[in-house]
């Protein structure tokens, strides 16, 4: 199944496709969409990768995609997607070479980009990597040339995400335990 040609439809604001398990395919007109807003295609099981003019839309402030590993999925399909249309993508757990200081590199990148993308997943906020690259990404949105920050949303509800519920409240809980010592790290 394919979502159909949206280009008679610029004024879209929100595409929910949620529980399309038989969609696999999302029409290159997508890119079209320059007030669409809100994407959702959790559950969309059998989609087998995103056009690349979807990372056109300057107004997507939200995006949902469940099920599925990030790392083995989707952020793959994403970042071959970058790669075939010729954009430089960085990506942390693959782009680095050992012995390099990690910690500094990735902080210069972050800074140096024009678009970062967060994949939040189930497992997102237990990595300490993680929660110090998305504090990194929100202090470089309060700069004068400010990235395009677009959150995606990945197994996991956006309410368990902003609301810091479910794997989310249980990850910071053990987070705050950890860190009891550096009251600095806990809020950032």
């Amino acid at each position: 199944m394919k979502a159909p040609d949206l280009s008679g439809a610029p004024n879209l604001e929100k595409m929910i496709l949620g529980g399309g398990t038989k969609l696999k395919h999302i029409h290159l007109s997508i890119g079209d969409l320059t007030k669409l807003i809100q994407l959702d295609l959790s559950d969309c099981t059998s989609l087998k990768g995103l056009p690349i003019t979807l990372f056109g839309i300057s107004s997507l402030q939200y995006g949902n995609l469940t099920r599925g590993d990030v790392h083995n999925g989707f952020a793959d399909h994403l970042f071959a997607a970058f790669h075939r249309n010729g954009t430089i993508a960085f990506r942390d757990d693959k782009s680095l070479k050992q012995g390099q200081h990690i910690y500094t590199e990735l902080m210069e990148t972050i800074e140096s980009s024009k678009v970062l993308i967060v994949i939040f997943s189930n497992n997102y906020a237990t990595s300490s990597w993680c929660l110090q690259e998305l504090a990194k990404m929100l202090e470089c949105r309060t700069k004068v040339a400010a990235p395009n920050l677009l959150p995606i949303c990945y197994d996991v509800s956006p309410f368990e995400v902003r609301r810091q519920k479910g794997v989310y409240e249980m990850a910071f809980a053990k987070h705050e335990e950890r860190l009891k010592h550096d009251l600095e790290m806990v809020q950032q």
